[in-house]
């Protein structure tokens, strides 16, 4: 065969087993770098006397609502009004790179909504993009470090015109919605998603020609209420000042100095509810599972699999679980296999019947997967090592949250280019496929207890 020919077919191969493995390729990325630092686009005698900043972040989204009160100093004027959105040229600017990837504003969706309005009249807006406008040092926000690599940025411009007499005051209200920065690992080498930080950057420094950019009065409020009702971690640096709210922070202030301000820096993690909605959309049915044995607690076997997290199995050092894999054929025609694919395996590493529980009971640290009598090894696919047999856990957290799948911690995961875990046995007449957990080592609760609790394993796949 020619050798060509050959490297087509596998590289059409590999892409063919993203798409189908993980239902539908990439999973989503955001090139989002920062917004705001408003502009006058050319030499005018303008104040900006009063402004009103509203953050609300809402999922992967923020919605930005901005009121601004401007005066003209001088006489009859236009003023031409820029309010700039900065993205990365590069989608793997979080360190994965090995090379820059161009950014085309024509298919994105980072800003999927801008409206400019002078009190209630909608007011037209225009926008142009400037590519390549300057470098950044890339940053892993998720690592906390920087890398060697520095990265373009390009520019989109929304802009409008404002007919201004002189002394004239109006009222100009700014609304849009941007995606924000995230860089989650893509599926292909591994069926699991995993998920990185989210991230919202505003800039406050105003432009040169803003009267001497001293605000009369300045108000901020940053709504976090829905990072707070899902117990999502977050920090919010480069502004002093605020205070708390019941929703999250504000800030008011008389004559406010934006010539000393930076930017508003809002960083999350909502990992936990990407992965409860990624666990819904790809759990497999619970008929896949077959015989099920246990070193011990034997009357609580179905608790790990009848998808209430209420509801438990314990055990404690040098206990396992095997389970007897069924073969279901797959609904989907256009799979390469006849029968459904497990992609990975998901636990609940706890007693998640109570936060009192949680605490009263202990937590896998160590175990090994055995698939067909084998010990497999395990790592993450991305990181170019061998693997080990013993895997390493993390301790459980506890969230009180509707979909506590979301709390699930990866066990398992398919790599299929490496084969370090696959569930096909080698015996090509056999239909058995055994997979055992051991437990080797664990966290002990707080009082000591060593007993620790399992509430449930998830399967995901094909």
């Amino acid at each position: 065969m020619n050798y060509k020919r050959l490297i087509i077919i596998l590289i059409i191969h590999f892409l063919l087993n993203i798409c189908l493995l993980a239902n539908g390729g990439a999973v989503d990325v955001s090139n989002f770098r920062k917004t705001g630092n408003i502009r006058i686009m050319h030499k005018a005698d303008f104040s900006l006397l009063n402004e009103v900043l509203n953050i609300k972040i809402e999922g992967d989204y923020t919605y930005v609502e901005v009121n601004y009160r401007l005066r003209n100093n001088g006489k009859k004027d236009k003023i031409v009004y820029g309010f700039p959105v900065d993205a990365f040229e590069c989608d793997w600017y979080f360190g994965d790179s090995e090379g820059p990837n161009p950014f085309s504003w024509q298919n994105s969706e980072i800003v999927s909504s801008f409206e400019a309005y002078e009190d209630t009249f909608r007011l037209k807006t225009t926008s142009w993009v400037r590519d390549s406008l300057y470098q950044v040092q890339s940053y892993n926000l998720n690592e906390n470090y920087s890398l060697n690599d520095k990265y373009y940025v390009t520019r989109k411009w929304f802009i409008l015109k404002l007919d201004f007499d002189s002394l004239e005051e109006k009222n100009i209200r700014i609304k849009y919605k941007v995606e924000n920065t995230k860089r989650d690992k893509l599926p292909g080498f591994s069926y699991i998603h995993r998920y990185t930080d989210r991230h919202f950057s505003y800039h406050l420094f105003p432009s040169s020609k803003w009267g001497d950019g001293i605000v009369k009065n300045m108000q901020i409020n940053i709504d976090l209420l829905d990072l707070k009702n899902g117990n999502c971690p977050y920090s919010i640096e480069g502004i002093e000042n605020l205070i708390e709210t019941e929703n999250g922070f504000k800030l008011s202030m008389n004559d406010y100095d934006l010539n000393n301000s930076d930017r508003i820096n809002i960083r999350y993690n909502n990992s936990h509810f990407k992965r409860a909605e990624f666990i819904e959309k790809n759990k497999l049915t619970k008929s896949i599972i077959g015989k099920v044995k246990v070193s011990t607690d034997k009357e609580n076997i179905n608790n790990l699999f009848d998808n209430n997290p209420k509801t438990f199995w314990t055990g404690k050092v040098g206990d396992w679980i095997e389970i007897e894999i069924n073969q279901i054929p797959a609904k989907n025609k256009y799979y390469k296999s006849k029968y459904l694919l497990i992609g990975g395996i998901l636990i609940l590493n706890g007693n998640y019947s109570s936060s009192k529980d949680f605490d009263n009971y202990g937590h896998i640290m160590y175990c090994e997967i055995i698939i067909n009598d084998t010990i497999k090894y395990n790592t993450e696919p991305w990181e170019g090592k061998q693997g080990k047999k013993i895997i390493k856990l993390k301790r459980g957290e506890y969230r009180d949250m509707d979909n506590l799948a979301g709390n699930a911690i990866i066990l398992a995961d398919n790599n299929f280019l490496r084969g370090r875990f696959s569930l096909r046995s080698k015996q090509s007449n056999s239909n058995t496929n055994k997979i055992k957990l051991k437990i080797i080592n664990v966290y002990p609760s707080d009082s000591g207890n060593e007993t620790f609790s399992i509430s449930e394993l998830y399967f995901v796949g094909q």
